[in-house]
């Protein structure tokens, strides 16, 4: 832990995973209550619960392969980290809508999928960003901490939501009609102190790291485009490209 972008790492991904268990234990509590809540039944959740985990199987990996592509490690890891704990704020829209009818299991099923696939991310490329942080014989040792540290995390998440859920909708403390409001504009805030430590995290190195590589994927393609302008022979291309760049 005296490395400080180690212990960096480790924080956003406590913080995450606390946040992260904490909307789950939330959202059932919020859908079954009867006061301030939406008055689900428990076909009803298992529908959305259903509805997310289909969505999460077809999109997790297009949507992985495209941030890693498109953004590379760490930037994904920042934006999974915060595109997994915003859309909390939205679902208290749910009780504007008809609990009915499918509008209101669509909308859920389709923001539970969202924070899925995107946790799948962060917690993905937060492990390798971490590993990188430390020498290859300390990794089992970081390892071990970092799953103490995240069980920790996961354990007091339920109760902190559980006692969130229980004074906003149930205490009288406040209004049931705000309760659902009040419940995840916290979880919000909370989500966004995690997407700050994880945007804290990012090692210098592995910044450079990047950079450095679309630096040479930008050289490598106009040596490729100018080559191909004044007719070189293809298979000359690769070793002037690593001369060039070096």
């Amino acid at each position: 832990m005296s490395n400080k972008s180690t212990r960096d790492c480790l924080i956003a991904y406590w913080a995450n995973c606390f946040v992260n268990v904490a909307l789950n234990e939330a959202f059932p509590l919020f859908c079954m209550s009867k006061q301030g809540g939406l008055s689900f039944t428990e076909a009803q959740i298992g529908v959305i619960g259903t509805g997310a985990g289909c969505l999460f199987c077809i999109c997790q990996y297009f949507v992985f392969s495209y941030a890693i592509q498109k953004y590379g490690l760490t930037k994904s890891m920042v934006y999974a980290s915060l595109l997994s704990n915003a859309p909390a704020i939205l679902f208290p829209i749910s009780k504007l809508l008809p609990t009915s009818s499918w509008t209101a299991l669509l909308f859920l099923s389709i923001l539970m999928a969202v924070i899925m696939i995107f946790n799948s991310v962060f917690y993905a490329n937060i492990t390798i960003v971490t590993n990188r942080t430390v020498e290859v014989s300390h990794r089992a040792t970081l390892n071990g901490l970092s799953s103490l540290g995240a069980s920790i995390s996961r354990g007091l998440a339920p109760l902190f939501a559980g006692s969130l859920v229980s004074i906003c909708l149930s205490s009288g403390i406040v209004s049931s009609s705000y309760g659902a409001l009040v419940i995840y504009t916290i979880l919000t805030v909370l989500g966004m102190a995690a997407f700050a430590a994880t945007f804290w995290s990012v090692p210098p190195e592995e910044e450079k790291e990047e950079n450095l590589t679309q630096d040479v994927e930008v050289v490598e393609g106009m040596n490729i485009v100018t080559a191909a302008a004044s007719g070189e022979d293809e298979h000359q291309w690769p070793t002037e490209r690593h001369g060039n760049v070096k």
